[in-house]
C-alpha cells in the first residue's frame, strides 16, 4: 500500500522567553535574595511545560495525514481588548480545528468541577491550580466567536487535553473535555482524520493566513514587578551566562575572567535584561547607569536601531523593545 505523501506546514516552538527570563535574573540577584526560591521553582515549572509541549509536538508529527494540514504552537487569539484566549497548540485541517492544552504534571491530579480546579497530590501536599478543562472551554469560546467572523464558521472545533509525563496517575478525569495520554495522540488525531472536508486547500491557506496576522505573542511584564523586587537589588553591568561580572576590553567587548571568554551580544542581552526582568522602557541615562559605561555615544548609537523603539523627541527620550525574539531565540 502506498501512503499518499502530505507536506505539512508543522511550526516549531519557540522556547519560552519567560524560561531565558528567570534564568537571567538568578544571575543578577544575590544568592541568598529572600525570592530566589520561587523564581527557581516558576523556572522549573515553565521548564517542565515546555518539555512536555516539546513531546506532544514529537507525537503529533508521529500521526499519519491524508490531508494538509497545519500545526501552530503557543496560540493566541484576541477577540477583544479584554478577551484573549491562549491555547498551547492548534491543529487545523480541512476537515476540523483541534485546540490542545499541555499539562506536563507530576503527581496524582484530581479535575474538580462546581467549582473548576485542578487539585496535585505531590510529596504528601495539595496544591491547587486553575482547572485546565475551564481554561480549554474558555479559550474554545473566544476561538470560535472569532472564527464566527470570519467566512469558515463550518469548520468543526474539537478540545483534548494531553498528559505528557505517563508517570501522572488521573484519579478523577474531566467530563467535559477529553483527557488523553502521550501515547495516544495518534491515535486519537488519526480518528478525527476520517471526519469529511469541509472547506477545500485554497480555504485552508486562507483560514491559516488569517489566524496568522490574528495570532500574537504574549507578553510577559517586566519580572521585578511580578514578583516585587526593587530594581536597585538588580546586579548592573554586562554578566556572563555563567553569572561572572564582565570586563570591558574595547568599545563593546567584554571578557568573561572565569570562562576566559568574550562574552557575546554583551550590550544587546543586558539590555534585554533590563526589559524582561526591570521595566518596559529605559532612558539613555538608566541605561548607561545599567550597563555600567559611561559611554553616552555609544548608548545613543545602540538605542538608535531597529532592535528599539523611540518614544518622544526630548532629551527624556525612552526607548522599548520591538523584537524580544532576537535576544532570546
Amino acid at each position: 500500500m502506498v501512503v499518499q505523501e502530505v507536506k505539512p506546514i508543522f511550526i516549531k516552538r519557540k522556547v519560552p522567553s519567560e524560561m531565558f527570563s528567570c534564568e537571567r535574573l538568578i544571575k543578577r540577584l544575590s544568592p541568598n535574595h529572600q525570592k530566589i526560591e520561587a523564581i527557581n521553582r516558576q523556572l522549573e515549572n515553565v521548564t517542565a511545560g515546555f518539555n512536555g509541549e516539546c513531546r506532544v509536538d514529537q507525537m503529533v508529527q508521529e500521526v499519519l495525514f491524508n490531508k494538509h494540514f497545519y500545526y501552530l504552537p503557543n496560540f493566541e487569539c484576541q477577540l477583544s481588548p479584554t478577551r484573549i484566549a491562549q491555547i498551547d497548540s492548534v491543529l487545523l485541517t480541512q476537515s476540523y480545528i483541534l485546540l490542545i492544552e499541555i499539562k506536563n504534571m507530576r503527581g496524582t491530579l484530581h479535575f474538580q468541577e462546581q467549582p473548576y480546579q485542578l487539585i496535585q497530590e505531590l510529596e504528601g501536599q495539595s496544591i491547587a491550580y486553575h482547572c485546565p478543562q475551564m481554561q480549554l472551554l474558555r479559550a474554545s469560546d473566544t476561538f470560535e466567536r472569532w472564527l464566527k467572523n470570519t467566512k469558515f464558521q463550518q469548520v468543526p472545533i474539537y478540545k483534548t487535553i494531553i498528559m505528557p509525563n505517563h508517570r501522572t496517575v488521573i484519579k478523577t478525569a474531566p467530563t467535559t473535555v477529553p483527557l488523553i495520554m502521550s501515547k495516544e495522540i495518534a491515535l486519537f488525531i488519526q480518528k478525527l482524520n476520517e471526519l469529511p472536508v469541509v472547506i477545500n486547500e485554497a480555504q485552508l491557506e486562507a483560514l491559516i493566513h488569517s489566524i496568522k496576522v490574528n495570532n500574537k505573542s504574549y507578553k510577559h511584564r517586566p519580572l521585578c514587578e511580578k514578583y516585587n523586587i526593587p530594581i536597585e537589588q538588580i546586579r548592573k553591568g554586562i554578566i556572563c551566562h555563567c553569572g561572572t561580572s564582565g570586563i570591558r576590553i574595547s568599545e563593546r567587548t567584554w571578557h568573561c575572567p572565569k570562562c576566559q571568554a568574550v562574552i557575546p551580544n554583551a550590550i544587546e542581552q543586558t539590555l534585554y535584561d533590563w526589559f524582561s526582568i526591570c521595566a518596559e522602557e529605559i532612558t539613555i541615562t538608566e541605561c548607561i547607569d545599567f550597563l555600567s559605561c559611561n559611554s553616552r555615544t555609544l548608548i545613543s548609537r545602540v538605542l538608535n536601531n531597529n532592535n528599539y523603539i523611540a518614544l518622544g523627541k526630548t532629551r527624556s527620550r525612552r526607548f522599548k523593545l520591538n523584537n524580544e525574539e532576537t535576544f532570546y531565540q
